[in-house]
């Protein structure tokens, strides 16, 4: 059973992108797209706030993923004990394991499990910089809902740039 973020974070996503993702590989790679602005984030000494909110983003996908197979992401990350940095550093351990939820979800189906593992590390990075995940991700959702967004058919979208020079996130 999903949560109530998760499923207005879901019911939002579907509103302003004219539907779900158009497959799981599509929703992955959207994924994936917000896991290389986290890194960049990260590898560039961004403040904790941008570090934060790129966490965020990645989660909000993982939201979306998870209720694909209709779980809630939410109850699985609070029974998540955090697990000890493993020696390559937070940001390596998301990468790798955005590439496993790639491989679990496209290529095998398999949806709790990977994706509890990757938001159990956003959260872990949040802690590292002094934030809460899901306090980010709801402010994120606040800004999220301001923006226009333009759909680009697949149920993913990018929101429309204004001319105080907001950046795509």
């Amino acid at each position: 059973m999903t949560g109530q973020r998760q499923r207005e974070i879901t019911e939002w996503a579907d509103a302003a992108f004219g539907g779900p993702w158009t497959s799981n590989a599509r929703g992955v790679a959207r994924m994936l797209e917000e896991v290389a602005e986290l890194v960049t984030a990260v590898t560039t000494g961004a403040p904790p706030e941008r570090v934060a909110g790129e966490c965020a983003d990645v989660m909000i996908c993982a939201f979306r993923l998870a209720a694909v197979e209709g779980f809630g992401l939410e109850a699985g990350l609070a029974a998540h004990t955090q697990l000890p940095l493993g020696a390559t550093g937070l940001t390596e351990e998301i990468l790798y394991f955005t590439a496993w939820v790639f491989e679990q979800v496209v290529l095998k189906n398999s949806f709790y499990t990977p994706l509890v593992f990757v938001a159990s590390r956003l959260r872990d990075l949040c802690r590292a910089v002094g934030r809460d995940l899901l306090a980010e991700v709801d402010a994120k959702m606040e800004i999220n809902r301001r923006r226009e967004w333009v759909p680009d058919g697949t149920g993913c979208g990018r929101h429309v740039k204004t001319t105080t020079g907001t950046v795509t996130s």
